[in-house]
């Protein structure tokens, strides 16, 4: 073939090659300005009004695009503005089904990013819609292309964001991901970068299994100054308030199985200046902290959540709505473990560690009262076996105070106030090892009502303003209480404040010794121990040792109470309201012995009270107090003093505890109404042996409500001079009164059956008053034997005023009567007290 056949053979495919060539040098030139036209085209039709687009260079070869300068603009409102955005794309791999980009970075830009609602998002200015579609929830069958990125890094970008709820600026300082590859499932990829979110910095290098059967993440997050008023849009249905700035320092994993998750956590949780408003309170803290490690870990049908470390808040504070009480907690700080476990639906919550706090303070902020106030708590030892089951060790309360008034002293301060361990089960039974009480101060402000006013604060001030529904009883069964003991030990004081209207009482109490045993709830049949010693205004004592059966559903005690050199007169405010007497001086010493035995009193108490002196301060009280004694209080106490002015009285005490018409008021009123009247009883007895002594009721005697009658001075049949033999016994009376200058006596004469009638008229004595009817008179009309008992009267009391220089004012005449009921009786002058 020659040369030129063969030349007109290759001319055609040499021209196809070279148009071919042609028109690829056209589209590899034209296709860098067809991508910018679409780009300009497609942002314009997505909405945007005005774009503006520099230049794009695309290598077709090596598959990188670069777009610089896109600027679009809706509505006076910038939607994208790219500095340089470059794509690689690597075309090799497509041959094995893969996409590959090899490098995706953004430098230099801003883009807007809007949600009008929950269905639709706006990107740069292009919609988005949000809606499921409908084949969303159907099966999708697993593509066989694979996915890969080399290399994505954003520069100096920012995204604003505006949502309904949320408005902030998003900046990239530097982000980097690399080596995300779909065909290796479990290549790490590498995530790296450093953000702003408005003031706060985020920034954090990630590793990242995206592609494999189970996902994992671990890395380290570093936040500062984040805002937390930046979520409360998400949370205000929960949070009427959310603020503080977030910090955290942290490493942490993450493991998605297909029915598990595997969450690791390590570092330190911080915000600072936090304000947290719920529904009733209010929460702030000038800095809360935690520092330790997290677990959690997640199965079909098990939740097991793990913290281990530090968790710490200084100046707490939380405000309640009802009451208004505001709490301060200067430090507080948690060191330990906790565990949350559920498995199918069962939880069990654990915890051991240990607990300290300083600084307590919670007041009423309308009344500025002050409800209680703590120095400092320490528990070394805190154990959470159970939800319900709780054990605390070594428990120690320095410094706490509880109701006080403004700058005024508290209801009670205590130094110390340690407990050796503290065991709750089943949230009802509770038992408390030793506890101790060091220098426990206690102000007993007593108002003229008997009302402690402090204590009355506290519970108004701890009273909430919502209405309460009363919770149902519980029917299952009671709680229990065990204390293994109480002591009181350094300087324990009580003042004691009492108003009265003629005065106040103020008294204060030094506790030398306060022990208390064994308490158990469950034992119904134990007797509690219980020892007193203490000291009234320096000189004054008190003892007691007792023995209770504090749960008993009958009573069961055995108590026994000293009280030595008790000064009366300091008391005399709170005496003179009871018996309406004031006293002057007065010493008391006494000794109860107390025994109940199945609600059944039985006791007797010893007195001795010395010097003795008192007055009328409220005749109606004291006429109250007398009315139940035999006899004037004045003469009772004359009679009852011995030569050294003092009076010993032994007194039982009697009475059933279940009784309806029970009443200790009673019961004391009338121990001493009786204990009177005996030791008076045995007085006279003594005073005027060998002479009797006759009691008699009210309603025979003289409108009183027992009395003391002495055996009366017997006249013959109608005369009225005094017998010769009434001398001795007159002697009798006489000395005893001149003895007791208190002592009086009331005389009354009376007339019997025997002046009715004279036997032998003529060997009668004439009085002056008495004048014989005839010589020879046989009857006494009735008003001969009236004047008759009055001057049987007038001759014993004129005796005694002569004999003895007895006071007119001691001695009282009776109106003169009759006595008749008795025929046998002789005519008398009866004497009583």
């Amino acid at each position: 073939m020659s040369n030129e056949q063969q030349k007109s053979q290759q001319s055609p495919w040499v021209k196809r090659i070279a148009l071919s060539v042609i028109i690829a040098g056209i589209i590899v030139i034209s296709l860098p300005y067809a991508i910018q036209f679409g780009i300009i085209k497609g942002l314009q039709s997505a909405g945007s009004k005005n774009v503006t687009l520099d230049d794009v260079d695309f290598n077709l070869v090596t598959g990188e695009l670069t777009v610089k300068k896109l600027h679009t603009q809706r509505a006076n409102k910038a939607d994208i503005n790219i500095g340089e955005l470059h794509i690689g794309f690597d075309w090799f791999p497509l041959f094995k089904q893969r996409v590959f980009i090899s490098a995706l970075s953004l430098k230099d830009s801003s883009i807007l990013i809007e949600q009008p609602d929950e269905s639709h998002l706006v990107v740069g200015g292009i919609n988005i819609p949000l809606a499921d579609d409908e084949n969303d929830n159907q099966d999708q069958a697993a593509s066989n292309w694979g996915m890969g990125l080399d290399k994505l890094a954003f520069v100096n970008s920012t995204f604003i964001i505006n949502t309904p709820k949320f408005s902030h600026d998003f900046i990239i300082s530097d982000l980097s991901l690399s080596d995300v590859l779909s065909w290796e499932p479990e290549h790490a990829s590498r995530f790296s970068f450093n953000t702003q979110l408005n003031d706060a910095t985020i920034d954090g290098d990630i590793q990242l299994t995206a592609f494999s059967e189970q996902p994992s993440i671990k890395g380290h997050l570093r936040i500062s100054n984040f805002a937390l008023s930046t979520l409360k849009p998400f949370v205000e249905d929960q949070l009427s308030e959310l603020g503080g700035l977030l910090k955290t320092d942290l490493e942490f994993s993450v493991v998605l199985a297909k029915d598990s998750l595997d969450y690791t956590q390590h570092g330190e949780i911080s915000i600072n200046n936090s304000s947290i408003g719920l529904p009733n309170i209010q929460l702030q803290h000038q800095q809360l902290s935690w520092n330790g490690s997290v677990e959690v870990k997640q199965a079909a049908d098990t939740l097991d959540i793990q913290l281990d470390g530090d968790l710490s808040a200084n100046q707490h504070q939380n405000t309640l709505a009802s009451p208004a009480l505001h709490t301060v907690i200067d430090n507080i700080h948690w060191k330990g473990n906790v565990r949350f476990k559920t498995v199918n639906e069962k939880q069990a919550l654990t915890s051991s560690g240990q607990l300290d706090m300083k600084g307590l303070s919670s007041k009423n902020q309308q009344t500025d009262f002050l409800v209680a106030a703590l120095q400092q708590l320490s528990i070394p030892k805190v154990e959470l076996r159970e939800i319900d089951d709780i054990k605390l060790s070594a428990i120690t309360l320095s410094g706490l105070t509880i109701a006080a008034k403004q700058s005024k002293k508290p209801l009670l301060n205590s130094k110390l106030i340690s407990i050796e361990s503290l065991h709750i089960e089943d949230l009802r039974n509770i038992s408390l090892g030793k506890i101790k009480l060091d220098s426990v101060l206690t102000l007993l402000d007593i108002n003229q009502q008997g009302d402690l006013p402090l204590l009355t604060q506290l519970n108004d001030n701890l009273a909430s303003n919502k209405e309460q529904t009363t919770p149902a009883p519980n029917e299952s069964e009671p709680s229990h209480i065990h204390i293994t003991g109480i002591t009181f030990t350094g300087n324990n004081v009580i003042d004691i404040n009492k108003a009265t209207k003629s005065g106040s009482v103020k008294k204060t109490i030094l506790i030398k010794q306060f022990d208390i045993g064994d308490i158990n709830s469950q034992n119904e049949k134990q007797l509690t121990p219980i020892t007193l010693k203490a000291v009234i205004d320096k000189h004054s004592n008190i003892t007691t040792d007792a023995s209770i059966a504090l749960f008993s559903k009958k009573t069961n005690a055995n108590i026994k109470v000293s009280l030595n050199a008790i000064e009366l007169h300091s008391f005399s405010p709170i005496i003179s309201e009871q018996i309406g007497y004031k006293i002057h001086t007065g010493q008391l010493n006494a000794n109860l012995d107390l025994n109940i035995k199945r609600n059944i009193l039985d006791g007797k108490t010893s007195v001795d009270i010395n010097q003795l002196s008192l007055e009328i301060a409220n005749a109606d009280t004291a006429s109250k107090m007398t009315s139940q004694l035999p006899m004037p209080l004045e003469s009772a106490l004359s009679l009852l003093r011995d030569d050294n002015d003092d009076i010993s009285l032994s007194i039982p005490i009697k009475g059933n505890l279940a009784s309806p018409d029970f009443n200790i008021s009673d019961v004391i009123n009338t121990a001493i109404g009786n204990a009177l009247q005996g030791t008076v009883k045995n007085y006279l007895k003594y005073a005027l042996q060998p002479y009797g002594l006759i009691f008699m009721a009210a309603e025979q005697a003289y409108g009183a409500a027992t009395a003391i009658r002495l055996e009366a001075v017997t006249f013959p049949a109608g005369e009225a001079t005094l017998p010769s033999n009434a001398a001795t016994y007159l002697e009798k009376i006489g000395g005893m009164m001149n003895k007791r200058p208190s002592l009086r006596i009331k005389v009354c004469g009376l007339s019997t059956s025997a002046d009715t009638v004279v036997s032998n008229p003529g060997n009668q004595t004439k009085s002056e008053s008495v004048k014989p009817i005839g010589t020879t008179p046989t009857t006494f009309t009735k008003e001969q034997r009236l004047e008759l008992a009055k001057s049987r009267a007038l001759a014993v009391k004129s005796h005694l005023i002569s004999n003895y220089s007895i006071d007119a004012k001691r001695l009282f005449s009776c109106a003169p009567s009759i006595d008749d009921t008795d025929k046998g009786s002789a005519p008398r002058v009866e004497l009583s007290i």
